[in-house]
């Protein structure tokens, strides 16, 4: 089974013709290729075929480019999978430490041609039969096939987290075309009759919001597809990144003599990203399901009145979710085997995660030092002590 999804992989990565997933940039395989970009980098850069023209590119900027957008997108998939860990879907993955093996099967693959996928091996990626074609939603199990409440956050928190990770990279001096938000210090003059002024290295996220916009965004631009699909991506793609910019802190520094507070310089900062994706968690539920108007080629809402706005920071989608109760989907999608905790209250209780389908409960035995005494001279004695807990799994 490794081999097949080594090979699906490989016809992702090496197929110029198919539907790209700049999504595959946050493995973390994927960020340790990136890392070793060396001095031949914008060859390398080339050479990334499951990115689009542009994200090509804007890779050629630096050799620390690729890394730093393949972090930020490694950031909004943890994020992603903390946010949602005890619902149906916890935003899974297929590949993960497969992206190495590539770089040893390139040239036989391109040299021998790439294989068809066997019936059972492609319904169990979520394809067609016999396609060799990978689709962008089947790097989530074909999950984000449909245009989904779920669909809406993971473009919202992956576009977040490139501009975020964009940003800090600036401040930090890890890309040559930016640096600290230098605009803050014209607000020195509108801030006289404050106690603080403007200093330190204030956090450019304007840079990183278009640098991250023109990334992401590109891959909506380079493909032909449904009007709709693409305007509700890049609405997300947007919201996500105005997430950020309503998280913004103000933080400051004293200085004085023996700690007084004589001056204190303050500049702006990004919040911690969690909250980043708690902000945009909280808007998941309360998403709004729109509609496209053809005659405006735009989207409204698709259950309230047409006086309604949608806002820039709201997450939009189209389509119902999945039954991911549907023990007949792939286990990518499924809860079968997830791991479920007894009566909870919480989203994770195992009659919920387990669709009312029961669990099976396993005792687990596990050793660990304990009554640790100090013995003259010189050491520590310890008994062992073993225990037992329960681990309940859905069936």
């Amino acid at each position: 089974m490794r081999y097949i999804l080594v090979v699906a992989l490989l016809l992702l990565l090496l197929s110029v013709d198919c539907d790209a997933s700049w999504w595959l940039l946050a493995m973390p395989s994927t960020y340790q290729l990136t890392l070793n970009f060396d001095n031949d980098y914008k060859e390398q850069c080339n050479q990334m075929h499951y990115l689009v023209d542009r994200q090509r590119q804007l890779c050629t900027l630096s050799k620390n480019m690729l890394s730093v957008v393949s972090k930020g997108a490694q950031m909004g998939l943890e994020e992603c999978q903390t946010q949602f860990s005890g619902r149906h879907w916890n935003c899974s993955i297929m590949y993960n430490d497969l992206v190495p093996e590539l770089t040893r099967q390139r040239i036989r693959m391109k040299k021998y041609g790439v294989p068809k996928f066997p019936n059972k091996t492609a319904l169990a990626l979520g394809m067609q039969a016999d396609s060799p074609v990978i689709q962008m939603g089947d790097v989530f199990g074909g999950a984000l096939q449909t245009d989904s409440r779920e669909k809406a956050y993971v473009h919202a928190i992956s576009s977040a987290g490139v501009a975020y990770s964009i940003t800090r990279a600036c401040a930090q001096g890890h890309l040559p075309s930016c640096g600290c938000d230098r605009k803050v210090h014209i607000k020195r003059r509108q801030n006289r009759q404050a106690n603080w002024e403007w200093g330190g290295c204030s956090e450019d996220l304007a840079y990183g919001e278009r640098l991250s916009k023109d990334f992401v965004d590109s891959n909506e631009h380079a493909h032909d597809g449904e009007p709709a699909r693409k305007l509700m991506n890049m609405h997300n793609n947007e919201a996500g990144r105005r997430a950020i910019r309503r998280n913004m802190q103000l933080t400051c520094k004293c200085h004085g003599v023996s700690g007084s507070c004589t001056t204190k310089i303050c500049w702006r900062k990004m919040n911690d990203f969690h909250a980043i994706g708690e902000t945009l968690y909280k808007k998941f539920d309360a998403a709004l399901r729109v509609k496209f108007n053809t005659k405006k080629h735009k989207l409204r809402p698709a259950d309230t009145p047409g006086e309604k706005r949608i806002r820039r920071r709201d997450l939009v989608y189209l389509d119902d979710s999945p039954n991911y109760c549907d023990v007949s989907m792939n286990s990518i999608i499924s809860t079968q085997g997830r791991r479920c905790t007894l009566n909870s209250y919480q989203v994770d209780n195992c009659d919920s995660l387990c669709c009312n389908r029961g669990y099976t409960t396993k005792i687990i035995e596990r050793k660990r030092d304990c009554d640790c005494k100090f013995v003259w001279c010189c050491q520590v004695k310890c008994s062992t002590c073993v225990e037992r807990t329960e681990e309940h799994s859905c069936k």
